[in-house]
């Protein structure tokens, strides 16, 4: 009898006989309504911070022990009545119930699995029973080994909500922890010691016909394993998962230290979305579209240097309609890369700062507007990654690599050569980054040799992405920043002096003669019934006699791209409306409104 406070907590009965003599013998066990009270002491600390409201285990069985050692079972367990209280709220109260049918025998080394059914209590969407039979011979020379896994349906969605922990929510995250230092040499870890296996031969089938869980679906579940001396093989696996097909084909060594393995997987257009709703729920909503995955890897070892000795082949994967905010963008590389492009404006501007001072750290959800081009540079989603790589010689080399939105696509090469620490593995990845051709014309960044049917406008190679593997680090071309900013207001003058006349003509000149490029209109061109009159020598064309209108006297002369300087920038636009609409652009471009 077990008892837990003042309630009786359940009973347990037994019968049997045995010869000592012989030593053999039959034995008869069940259970008796034990319960909540005699259980829940035990598995307390495992489901903190959920706690046990109600349980039932049922148990009937007997053993047969046999000569030399020889022995039998067979065993019904049920458990049922199983509610689980979780303050979270994430597991229902439906009380749950699973039963367990076991009858096995051993003669000599060889165990015999006539039959372990699994039951998870039949539900709407499957009957819920795993079969396992077979038969294993531990000797060191025995026959090979087998057994079958079948099953015409499982729905684990109860049983996985049942043991998961707390669900996460899509409140605001928690600042971002500052990036960890790479790993110091000293740190370089071993090789996992080799594995002895304890079957010398066994082959595995598995037939599954499908598994439900949350909003994921696997059908058709085929697969062998087989087993020898110390390789292991999984050749076929092929399955549809939510109606994407997957088929791979692994072979591992584990017999020696780091283990050697050669592997295969293909996925074709798996849907993204379910595995974020079910694993993921704070990032539900925040990615859609399809996988596609073809990888063929093989090596030996897992430390830095052992890949960097062994490992070769390469992969590429491709995500499409990915709807996926550049705020929700988590992945180290591509938050670096997205960084450098919504802090361009800065960049632009001030090309001479620091680039860490300009990197805002994006946490996803509404992002603060800036009044600049960058606003439509967020509000498009990023709808694909497509990655392909070579790996061989030491490194991973990069031979696709693009993301892309309808604003904005962005292509690397390079790649990274392996490092002792795998984390301090340095990488080198150029970066070309474009911009659609209506935010390249509304940030007045698309160069004369774009053509004028392309979809996206290159802008000029400023952007490497440096450090390591596990803190990567952009690298800023300066001059091609200010270059890329001179042409820009070069541009922007030229279009306000072709559009307003002599009356900004002076400042397109002054503007295009310090950016590099020519004027927008002839520096002599007359003056027009819509021009200043010529008495008034703040609004005066500049020609090649022409003094500077209204300039300062103690204005120095100017050095490196003088138009990203503030004092120059006062002394050198004039004081009518349409230059004023310059200055706004040298001085607010990408700074958020008031």
């Amino acid at each position: 009898t077990a008892q837990s406070g003042p309630g009786l907590g359940g009973m347990l009965e037994a019968s049997g006989r045995y010869d000592l003599a012989q030593k053999i013998g039959d034995f008869a066990f069940k259970t008796i309504d034990f319960n909540e009270r005699a259980i829940g002491p035990f598995v307390a600390a495992a489901l903190a911070p959920k706690n046990l409201v109600s349980v039932s285990l049922d148990v009937n069985g007997k053993v047969s022990l046999l000569k030399g050692g020889d022995f039998s079972l067979q065993t019904d367990l049920g458990v049922s009545r199983l509610v689980v209280n979780d303050p979270t709220g994430s597991v229902p109260n439906t009380p749950f119930a699973i039963g367990v049918t076991l009858d096995v025998a051993q003669r000599g080394s060889a165990i015999d699995l006539k039959n372990l059914r699994l039951d998870l209590g039949k539900t709407a969407l499957a009957p819920n029973q795993l079969v396992l039979k077979g038969t294993v011979d531990l000797a060191t020379n025995a026959a090979p080994s087998s057994l079958s896994i079948q099953s015409d349906g499982l729905d684990l969605t109860s049983l996985y909500n049942l043991l998961a922990g707390p669900a996460k929510t899509n409140a605001t995250p928690a600042p971002a922890a500052a990036v960890s230092k790479p790993a110091a040499a000293s740190a370089e870890p071993g090789e996992p010691a080799p594995i002895t296996l304890p079957l010398r031969q066994l082959a595995v089938d598995v037939n599954i016909a499908k598994v439900l869980l949350r909003e994921i679906e696997i059908t058709d579940w085929k697969t062998r394993l087989s087993l020898k001396d110390s390789v292991i093989a999984i050749d076929p696996l092929s399955l549809k998962l939510n109606g994407a097909p997957i088929t791979a084909k692994v072979t591992a060594n584990v017999g020696v230290p780091g283990y050697r393995y050669d592997t295969q997987l293909r996925i074709d257009r798996l849907s993204l979305e379910p595995f974020i709703n079910s694993f993921t729920p704070e990032r539900k909503g925040q990615i859609h579209g399809t996988l596609l995955v073809n990888a063929n890897i093989r090596g030996a070892g897992v430390t830095g240097a052992s890949l960097s000795s062994n490992l070769n082949g390469g992969f590429a994967v491709t995500a499409t309609n990915l709807n996926l905010k550049l705020g929700d963008a988590k992945t180290p590389l591509i938050r670096t890369i997205i960084n450098v492009v919504t802090a361009l404006p800065k960049l632009i501007q001030n090309p001479t700062a620091q680039v860490g001072a300009w990197l805002g750290q994006l946490t996803g959800g509404t992002q603060a507007k800036t009044g600049s081009w960058v606003d439509d540079l967020e509000a498009e989603p990023l709808d694909v990654i497509d990655l392909s790589t070579d790996i061989g010689n030491g490194a991973v080399s990069l031979k696709t690599a693009r993301i892309q939105s309808a604003a904005l696509r962005i292509d690397a090469r390079g790649g990274l050569r392996f490092a002792p620490v795998l984390t301090n593995s340095p990488i080198n990845i150029p970066v070309t980054i474009a911009l659609s051709r209506k935010i390249s014309e509304k940030a007045m960044l698309v160069d004369a040799s774009t053509p004028t049917n392309a979809a996206y406008a290159p802008l000029p190679e400023f952007l490497t992405v440096k450090g390591t593997l596990g803190n990567p680090s952009p690298s800023i071309d300066k001059l091609a920043l200010a270059s890329m900013g001179a042409k820009t207001l070069g541009r922007a003058a030229a279009g306000l002096g072709g559009n307003l006349g002599g009356k900004v003509a002076g400042a397109a000149g002054v503007l295009g003669s310090l950016l590099g490029t020519p004027p927008a209109a002839a520096t002599n061109a007359p003056v027009t019934k819509d021009s200043q009159p010529a008495a008034a020598p703040s609004n005066a064309p500049v020609t090649k006699s022409s003094p500077l209108p209204a300039a300062p006297t103690n204005v120095p002369a100017p050095k490196v791209n003088p138009l990203l300087n503030t004092n120059t920038i006062n002394a050198l636009i004039p004081t009518n409306s349409a230059a004023k609409a310059i200055e706004g652009l040298l001085r607010g471009f990408g700074k958020p409104k008031n």
